[in-house]
């Protein structure tokens, strides 16, 4: 198995990460161990976690699994969301932050972690007193690199920023969502971890299943995360996804490969891309997913002849969500074949982009650091300007009575003064 290193940290792991969320719930402690040994004999090194998962079980049941082997894995685990009814008991504030990493420790067994995460943004807590905890955690060895899930783009360059100034320590790895269906995460955010030197490892795969040849416009499975899950439902509850989904299958089908193997093995295959983070609920299928780390996804035929599945490490250019674009409408809606417009700008620039080819990526941050810096320079302009008109109008409030200045030291200012000369009462 060819391992991968984290981004800057020099750490090697496995280029699939095995997720535990379903240690403790769907998974009792057997079959947890089961999916752990067969994890381990396919070479895997990269275990995610985290406090919230099964209520702390997940915990519980990973560090039990690891007691003999601690010094060979490589281990994540998360704190954010709330873990049980006290009004601190959540966010990433110092208080809580220490106390969930402390508890963490301890139904995990270790003595450290090797790569925090703060699971979501907490809009109550400043970013400085986060990145505070996390460096005085990262002193005190109990982690040994911070990391961060579920942030926008923003947040993590304004945070990077931040440690890069007041000298804390530094994101090193993030978590963002990542499939074929759902693939924002091209458009900034794996664009700042190639040029920040940060890891990736990407959840949700298999898009809650919608991925794995069990979905298509009119083929549904009678229980499934998609099925009983209102938050996956949602997520993935666009017709166009079902669309995208049965291309998908029967791409599979000609190029005979199994479509969990190869959606892992496409989120894989992005530059960006450490490891693509994914749980499983049964050990059965462990074989079948891990295959994903050693097959190479070749782009394979034209786009035309499978628009949802173009090759990111074929550098075909950033992409918004793949549901909006045209090619991926049924035949039946309105407007199909009908390439989208949302506005002349909005064309052009995708016009742009998709001409550049490898580049595009690049070329695309090129010219939003360049409109960025511009308006930067405006804003800096505008509030000179209003400066320096402040200043004169109250520079014309000293000289004097009158209108202005020049009202000041005109003829009825100066009789005025001839009347009432300085010193004279």
């Amino acid at each position: 198995m060819e391992y991968r290193t984290v981004g800057a940290t020099g750490v090697r792991v496995s280029p699939l990460c095995l997720g535990t969320m379903s240690f403790g719930a769907e998974a009792d402690e057997q079959t947890s161990a089961e999916m752990f040994q067969q994890a381990r004999e396919l070479g895997l090194n990269f275990f995610d976690t985290a406090d919230v998962y099964a209520g702390g079980r997940s915990e519980e049941i990973l560090g039990r699994l690891i007691a003999d082997c601690r010094d060979e894995v490589v281990l994540t685990s998360k704190a954010f969301f709330p873990t049980g009814p006290d009004i601190n008991a959540q966010g990433s504030s110092r208080r809580y932050l220490v106390r969930a990493v402390e508890a963490s420790l301890r139904r995990l067994g270790t003595d450290w972690i090797d790569f925090y995460f703060v699971h979501a943004f907490d809009a109550h807590t400043p970013i400085e007193e986060t990145l505070r905890a996390l460096d005085d955690l990262q002193r005190q060895g109990k982690i040994r690199y911070p990391a961060v899930s579920n942030w926008a783009a923003w947040q993590i360059a304004k945070a990077l920023g931040i440690s890069a100034k007041d000298r804390l320590a530094r994101f090193a790895l993030i978590q963002p969502m990542y499939n074929l269906v759902r693939r924002q995460a091209e458009v900034e955010i794996m664009p700042l971890a190639e040029s920040e030197k940060l890891g990736v490892i990407t959840y949700s795969p298999l898009g809650g299943g919608l991925l794995t040849g069990k979905y298509g416009t009119s083929r549904r499975p009678e229980t499934g995360r998609l099925v009983d899950n209102e938050r996956y439902a949602r997520r993935y509850g666009q017709e166009s996804d079902y669309v995208t989904a049965e291309k998908f299958t029967d791409f599979c089908a000609q190029q005979g490969v199994e479509p969990a193997t190869l959606a892992i093995a496409w989120a894989m295959s992005a530059p960006a891309v450490t490891a693509p983070h994914h749980r499983r609920p049964r050990p059965r299928p462990a074989r079948r997913f891990a295959g994903g780390a050693g097959h190479r996804h070749d782009p394979g035929p034209p786009r035309g002849d499978l628009p949802a599945l173009p090759s990111p490490a074929a550098g075909d250019g950033p992409h918004r969500n793949p549901r909006r674009r045209s090619d991926l409408r049924p035949e039946s809606s309105p407007g199909a074949g009908r390439p989208r417009r949302r506005g002349r700008y909005r064309a052009s620039r995708r016009g742009v982009f998709a001409s550049l080819g490898g580049d595009g990526l690049e070329q695309q941050r090129d010219l939003t650091l360049g409109r960025t810096a511009q308006a930067i320079v405006r804003r800096r302009v505008d509030r000179t300007s209003a400066g320096r008109r402040r200043g004169s109008c109250h520079r014309r409030r000293r000289a004097g009575p009158g209108r202005c200045g020049a009202d000041a030291r005109g003829p009825a200012a100066q009789g005025l003064r001839a009347r009432h000369p300085a010193g004279s009462g």
